[in-house]
């Protein structure tokens, strides 16, 4: 009944030009080091880690690196595993410039946008129940989208105006509700109880942050005594932030018996990415920085 696996493997630099593998391997029963008893470190330890990593990018423009990852306690019988997390991205690129362009680039040339995304599912449980089919269902899976847009312009030579849009998408299949009960009223002491609800949740955050700034120079000259003269840089900088509420609602309640009120919770705080903000923010700063030379 008691088993180890080991493996180790470390991929040549110079083997491939873009596709990278590695792993790390390193799982055993609980009882394995109390039973094959090798050294002193092997009884003492009880955390055990095991990562299997590939990575490969497709013309220097779209990436992808995947991870399996296992993580074990033999004093706990606790297992941490993570299902492929996934990443994906290309390289920040402008869709509205040409190909080989050449001449003056217009304000629109300018533009770029990246994209990113993240995969990935994790379960935890005890290591008696890794491979029963009860532990499966309650996998968590969530997915993350992120789309950041820039926009630089100048005005006139002398004003730079920047303004970045950025939306982010997660992606569920499970989401939670919690409710409080007194399961002995005698004691006076609540219970909080957390459901697992399958389904799929979309969750929609966006951001806009827009800047306009310049430098003032002003040189004040001196014809006597040592000091020459001195200059003056002041910079304004006007900036706007904009964040609105575009997922609906993402909070819920429950009614705490003890105090007689209402709590608020999200139904995605224990998410993978976790939740999105549930009120429309917006905020203007003007600031001054002065330089004196």
């Amino acid at each position: 009944n008691d088993y180890k696996i080991f493996w180790d493997h470390k991929q040549d630099m110079k083997s491939h030009p873009t596709t990278r593998f590695n792993a790390h391997v390193d799982i055993v029963s609980a009882n394995y080091s109390r039973n094959n008893l090798t050294n002193a470190n092997d009884y003492l330890s009880n955390q055990f880690t095991s990562t299997v990593n590939v990575s490969t990018s497709a013309k220097d423009f779209f990436y992808v690196d995947a991870t399996l990852s296992y993580s074990q306690n033999t004093g706990l019988h606790t297992v941490d595993f993570k299902l492929p997390d996934v990443s994906m991205s290309v390289i920040q690129f402008y869709p509205f410039r040409k190909k080989n362009k050449v001449g003056r680039l217009r304000w629109y040339d300018n533009i770029s946008m990246k994209w990113s995304s993240q995969l990935t599912g994790r379960v935890s449980t005890m290591d008696s129940l890794f491979l029963k089919p009860q532990t499966w269902e309650n996998i968590d899976y969530g997915m993350m989208h992120t789309i950041p847009l820039t926009i630089p312009i100048k005005i006139a030579k002398l004003i730079n105006w920047n303004t970045a849009v950025t939306l982010v998408e997660k992606w569920y299949l499970q989401s939670y509700t919690r409710d409080m009960t007194i399961p002995d009223p005698e004691a006076g002491t609540a219970q909080l109880n957390q459901y697992f609800h399958r389904g799929f949740n979309a969750l929609h955050d966006l951001s806009l942050s827009s800047s306009l700034t310049t430098k003032v120079y002003v040189m004040y000259a001196f014809k006597k005594g040592g000091l020459q003269a001195l200059r003056h840089v002041i910079t304004p900088n006007l900036n706007f932030t904009y964040r609105p509420n575009i997922s609906g609602v993402t909070r819920d309640t429950y009614f705490n018996p003890i105090t007689g009120q209402e709590v608020e919770y999200s139904r995605y705080d224990n998410a993978i990415f976790g939740t999105v903000s549930s009120n429309t923010q917006a905020l203007a700063q003007l600031t001054f920085g002065n330089n004196v030379e």
